[in-house]
Protein backbone atom coordinates (compact mmCIF):
# COMPACT_ATOMS: atom_id res chain seq x y z
CA UNK A 1 0.00 0.00 0.00
CA UNK A 2 1.44 3.35 -1.05
CA UNK A 3 1.72 6.17 1.46
CA UNK A 4 -1.27 8.49 1.08
CA UNK A 5 -2.40 11.50 3.09
CA UNK A 6 -5.97 10.20 2.92
CA UNK A 7 -7.53 6.96 1.70
CA UNK A 8 -10.70 4.88 1.83
CA UNK A 9 -10.66 1.84 4.12
CA UNK A 10 -13.27 -0.91 3.70
CA UNK A 11 -14.42 -2.43 7.02
CA UNK A 12 -16.39 -5.69 6.83
CA UNK A 13 -16.19 -7.07 10.38
CA UNK A 14 -16.21 -5.67 13.90
CA UNK A 15 -14.70 -2.43 12.54
CA UNK A 16 -18.10 -1.60 11.08
CA UNK A 17 -19.07 -0.35 14.54
CA UNK A 18 -18.34 3.32 15.15
CA UNK A 19 -17.37 2.61 18.77
CA UNK A 20 -14.73 0.09 17.65
CA UNK A 21 -13.02 2.69 15.50
CA UNK A 22 -13.24 5.53 18.01
CA UNK A 23 -12.00 3.17 20.74
CA UNK A 24 -8.81 2.79 18.69
CA UNK A 25 -8.40 6.54 18.37
CA UNK A 26 -9.56 6.55 14.74
CA UNK A 27 -11.88 9.31 13.53
CA UNK A 28 -13.31 8.72 10.02
CA UNK A 29 -13.70 11.84 7.89
CA UNK A 30 -16.49 10.30 5.82
CA UNK A 31 -18.40 7.01 5.58
CA UNK A 32 -20.35 5.06 2.98
CA UNK A 33 -22.09 1.68 2.93
CA UNK A 34 -20.61 -0.39 0.10
CA UNK A 35 -20.74 -3.83 -1.51
CA UNK A 36 -17.54 -5.42 -2.85
CA UNK A 37 -18.85 -7.73 -5.55
CA UNK A 38 -15.55 -9.46 -6.24
CA UNK A 39 -15.09 -10.84 -2.69
CA UNK A 40 -16.94 -12.70 0.05
CA UNK A 41 -16.63 -12.87 3.84
CA UNK A 42 -14.47 -15.60 5.39
CA UNK A 43 -13.21 -16.59 8.83
CA UNK A 44 -9.73 -17.81 8.00
CA UNK A 45 -7.64 -15.84 10.50
CA UNK A 46 -6.53 -18.23 13.25
CA UNK A 47 -7.59 -17.38 16.79
CA UNK A 48 -7.48 -19.41 20.00
CA UNK A 49 -9.67 -22.47 20.68
CA UNK A 50 -12.31 -22.17 23.40
CA UNK A 51 -12.43 -18.36 23.32
CA UNK A 52 -12.01 -16.77 19.86
CA UNK A 53 -11.40 -19.62 17.38
CA UNK A 54 -11.37 -17.46 14.25
CA UNK A 55 -11.40 -13.90 12.97
CA UNK A 56 -12.74 -12.44 9.76
CA UNK A 57 -11.15 -11.84 6.39
CA UNK A 58 -12.28 -11.80 2.75
CA UNK A 59 -11.50 -13.95 -0.28
CA UNK A 60 -12.06 -13.38 -4.01
CA UNK A 61 -14.85 -15.16 -5.85
CA UNK A 62 -13.67 -17.68 -8.48
CA UNK A 63 -14.52 -15.09 -11.15
CA UNK A 64 -15.33 -11.38 -10.79
CA UNK A 65 -18.94 -10.91 -9.81
CA UNK A 66 -19.52 -14.64 -9.36
CA UNK A 67 -21.66 -15.94 -6.50
CA UNK A 68 -20.97 -19.62 -7.16
CA UNK A 69 -19.79 -20.29 -3.63
CA UNK A 70 -21.72 -22.00 -0.84
CA UNK A 71 -20.80 -22.44 2.82
CA UNK A 72 -21.76 -25.15 5.30
CA UNK A 73 -20.82 -26.25 8.82
CA UNK A 74 -18.86 -29.48 9.28
CA UNK A 75 -18.60 -31.05 12.73
CA UNK A 76 -19.26 -29.41 16.06
CA UNK A 77 -22.50 -28.18 17.54
CA UNK A 78 -22.45 -24.47 16.85
CA UNK A 79 -25.71 -22.55 16.75
CA UNK A 80 -26.95 -19.64 14.62
CA UNK A 81 -28.42 -16.46 16.01
CA UNK A 82 -31.94 -16.80 17.45
CA UNK A 83 -34.48 -17.06 14.66
CA UNK A 84 -31.93 -17.89 11.95
CA UNK A 85 -32.55 -21.18 10.13
CA UNK A 86 -29.58 -23.22 8.86
CA UNK A 87 -30.32 -25.41 5.82
CA UNK A 88 -28.38 -28.70 6.06
CA UNK A 89 -26.78 -28.21 2.65
CA UNK A 90 -25.48 -24.74 3.40
CA UNK A 91 -26.38 -21.47 1.72
CA UNK A 92 -25.15 -19.38 -1.19
CA UNK A 93 -22.51 -16.86 -0.19
CA UNK A 94 -23.28 -13.21 -1.00
CA UNK A 95 -20.77 -10.55 -1.93
CA UNK A 96 -19.25 -8.98 1.18
CA UNK A 97 -20.76 -5.73 2.41
CA UNK A 98 -19.55 -3.22 4.94
CA UNK A 99 -18.57 0.36 5.60
CA UNK A 100 -16.00 2.46 3.74
CA UNK A 101 -14.23 4.97 5.98
CA UNK A 102 -12.22 7.95 4.77
CA UNK A 103 -9.09 7.90 6.95
CA UNK A 104 -5.86 9.83 7.40
CA UNK A 105 -2.36 8.35 7.10
CA UNK A 106 -2.05 8.49 10.91
CA UNK A 107 -5.28 6.51 11.25
CA UNK A 108 -3.85 3.90 8.87
CA UNK A 109 -0.98 3.25 11.27
CA UNK A 110 -3.32 2.98 14.26
CA UNK A 111 -5.54 0.60 12.34
CA UNK A 112 -2.71 -1.68 11.23
CA UNK A 113 -1.20 -1.93 14.72
CA UNK A 114 -4.64 -2.72 16.18
CA UNK A 115 -5.02 -5.50 13.59
CA UNK A 116 -1.78 -7.32 14.38
CA UNK A 117 0.95 -5.07 12.96
CA UNK A 118 1.11 -6.86 9.62
CA UNK A 119 1.40 -10.39 11.06
CA UNK A 120 -1.81 -11.89 9.67
CA UNK A 121 -3.21 -9.36 7.17
CA UNK A 122 -2.16 -7.97 3.80
CA UNK A 123 -3.45 -4.71 2.34
CA UNK A 124 -5.47 -5.29 -0.84
CA UNK A 125 -7.35 -2.85 -3.04
CA UNK A 126 -11.04 -3.39 -3.82
CA UNK A 127 -13.83 -1.57 -5.60
CA UNK A 128 -16.87 -0.84 -3.47
CA UNK A 129 -20.28 -0.17 -5.01
CA UNK A 130 -22.05 2.40 -2.88
CA UNK A 131 -25.42 1.14 -1.68
CA UNK A 132 -28.46 3.35 -2.46
CA UNK A 133 -26.40 5.74 -4.58
CA UNK A 134 -27.16 4.39 -8.03
CA UNK A 135 -25.43 1.69 -10.03
CA UNK A 136 -22.53 3.86 -11.18
CA UNK A 137 -21.27 5.15 -7.81
CA UNK A 138 -18.09 3.33 -6.72
CA UNK A 139 -15.27 3.85 -4.23
CA UNK A 140 -11.74 2.46 -4.61
CA UNK A 141 -10.71 1.35 -1.13
CA UNK A 142 -8.01 -0.54 0.70
CA UNK A 143 -8.87 -3.38 3.04
CA UNK A 144 -7.29 -6.24 4.97
CA UNK A 145 -7.11 -9.84 3.69
CA UNK A 146 -5.64 -12.92 5.34
CA UNK A 147 -1.91 -13.37 4.78
CA UNK A 148 -1.99 -17.01 5.98
CA UNK A 149 -5.60 -18.18 5.33
CA UNK A 150 -6.71 -21.14 7.43
CA UNK A 151 -8.47 -23.93 5.52
CA UNK A 152 -11.09 -24.98 6.32
CA UNK A 153 -12.30 -21.85 8.09
CA UNK A 154 -12.85 -21.74 11.83
CA UNK A 155 -15.92 -20.45 13.63
CA UNK A 156 -16.17 -16.97 15.13
CA UNK A 157 -17.31 -16.61 18.73
CA UNK A 158 -20.81 -15.32 19.38
CA UNK A 159 -19.27 -12.24 21.02
CA UNK A 160 -17.33 -11.48 17.84
CA UNK A 161 -20.28 -12.09 15.52
CA UNK A 162 -22.52 -9.87 17.65
CA UNK A 163 -20.10 -7.02 16.87
CA UNK A 164 -20.63 -7.70 13.13
CA UNK A 165 -24.38 -7.72 13.49
CA UNK A 166 -24.40 -4.57 15.59
CA UNK A 167 -22.28 -2.73 13.00
CA UNK A 168 -24.45 -3.96 10.13
CA UNK A 169 -27.58 -2.71 11.87
CA UNK A 170 -25.93 0.55 12.89
CA UNK A 171 -25.25 1.40 9.24
CA UNK A 172 -28.51 -0.09 7.95
CA UNK A 173 -26.98 -2.73 5.71
CA UNK A 174 -29.58 -4.55 3.57
CA UNK A 175 -31.83 -6.96 5.45
CA UNK A 176 -30.76 -9.88 3.22
CA UNK A 177 -27.11 -9.42 4.24
CA UNK A 178 -27.97 -9.13 7.94
CA UNK A 179 -29.96 -12.34 7.57
CA UNK A 180 -26.85 -14.03 6.16
CA UNK A 181 -24.79 -12.78 9.12
CA UNK A 182 -27.44 -14.20 11.44
CA UNK A 183 -27.25 -17.55 9.65
CA UNK A 184 -23.50 -17.90 10.12
CA UNK A 185 -22.75 -20.35 12.96
CA UNK A 186 -20.88 -19.27 16.07
CA UNK A 187 -18.73 -21.07 18.57
CA UNK A 188 -20.32 -21.61 21.97
CA UNK A 189 -19.32 -23.83 24.88
CA UNK A 190 -21.16 -27.19 24.85
CA UNK A 191 -23.55 -27.52 27.78
CA UNK A 192 -23.25 -31.28 28.37
CA UNK A 193 -19.63 -32.12 27.56
CA UNK A 194 -17.88 -33.20 30.78
CA UNK A 195 -14.42 -33.09 29.21
CA UNK A 196 -14.87 -29.52 27.96
CA UNK A 197 -13.84 -27.73 31.22
CA UNK A 198 -10.49 -29.52 31.32
CA UNK A 199 -9.84 -28.84 27.64
CA UNK A 200 -10.73 -25.21 28.11
CA UNK A 201 -8.46 -24.97 31.16
CA UNK A 202 -5.43 -26.17 29.16
CA UNK A 203 -5.90 -23.43 26.57
CA UNK A 204 -6.96 -20.68 28.97
CA UNK A 205 -3.97 -21.13 31.27
CA UNK A 206 -1.46 -22.68 28.87
CA UNK A 207 -1.62 -21.61 25.25
CA UNK A 208 -3.49 -18.32 25.65
CA UNK A 209 -1.10 -16.59 28.11
CA UNK A 210 1.84 -17.58 25.91
CA UNK A 211 0.15 -16.15 22.82
CA UNK A 212 -0.70 -12.91 24.63
CA UNK A 213 2.87 -12.38 25.74
CA UNK A 214 4.19 -12.82 22.22
CA UNK A 215 1.51 -10.64 20.61
CA UNK A 216 2.29 -7.77 22.96
CA UNK A 217 5.65 -7.48 21.22
CA UNK A 218 3.91 -6.52 17.96
CA UNK A 219 3.32 -2.97 19.25
CA UNK A 220 6.98 -2.30 18.38
CA UNK A 221 6.64 -1.45 14.71
CA UNK A 222 8.44 0.33 11.89
CA UNK A 223 7.20 3.56 10.34
CA UNK A 224 4.71 1.63 8.18
CA UNK A 225 3.09 -0.13 11.16
CA UNK A 226 4.67 -3.56 10.68
CA UNK A 227 6.44 -5.56 13.37
CA UNK A 228 9.72 -7.32 12.60
CA UNK A 229 9.51 -10.16 10.04
CA UNK A 230 11.18 -12.58 12.48
CA UNK A 231 8.61 -11.87 15.18
CA UNK A 232 5.80 -12.29 12.65
CA UNK A 233 7.17 -15.69 11.61
CA UNK A 234 7.42 -16.79 15.24
CA UNK A 235 3.80 -15.80 15.92
CA UNK A 236 2.51 -17.63 12.85
CA UNK A 237 4.52 -20.73 13.80
CA UNK A 238 3.12 -20.59 17.36
CA UNK A 239 -0.48 -20.42 16.19
CA UNK A 240 -0.01 -23.13 13.56
CA UNK A 241 1.55 -25.40 16.17
CA UNK A 242 -1.29 -24.69 18.58
CA UNK A 243 -3.91 -25.60 16.01
CA UNK A 244 -2.06 -28.73 14.90
CA UNK A 245 -2.06 -29.87 18.52
CA UNK A 246 -5.77 -29.06 18.84
CA UNK A 247 -6.86 -30.79 15.62
CA UNK A 248 -4.64 -33.87 15.86
CA UNK A 249 -4.54 -34.67 19.60
CA UNK A 250 -6.61 -32.40 21.81
CA UNK A 251 -9.94 -33.10 20.10
CA UNK A 252 -9.58 -36.83 20.79
CA UNK A 253 -8.98 -36.28 24.51
CA UNK A 254 -11.25 -33.35 25.38
CA UNK A 255 -13.46 -32.70 22.36
CA UNK A 256 -13.54 -29.70 20.05
CA UNK A 257 -12.64 -26.23 21.19
CA UNK A 258 -13.71 -24.60 17.92
CA UNK A 259 -17.31 -25.72 17.36
CA UNK A 260 -16.54 -27.23 13.95
CA UNK A 261 -15.35 -25.86 10.62
CA UNK A 262 -16.84 -23.68 7.91
CA UNK A 263 -16.34 -25.21 4.48
CA UNK A 264 -16.70 -23.00 1.41
CA UNK A 265 -17.49 -24.93 -1.77
CA UNK A 266 -16.69 -23.44 -5.15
Amino acid sequence: MEDQSEFWYFAYGSNMRRSTMTGRGITPQATAVVEVRTHYLTFDIFGIPYSEPAYASIAPFPAPGSASVSVSLVGGGATPAPGADRPPGGVAVPAVMGVAYRLSAEDRLRLLVSEGSGVVYNWVQVEGHVVDEGEGKTITAWTLQAKHPQRPNGLPSRRYMNLFRAGAKEYNLPASYIEYLNWLPCYEAPSKDRAWPMGQYLFEYGWRPLARQVIRLTTRTDERGNCSPLLAQCIVALYRGMWRYHDSLHVHLFGRGDGGKLVYKI
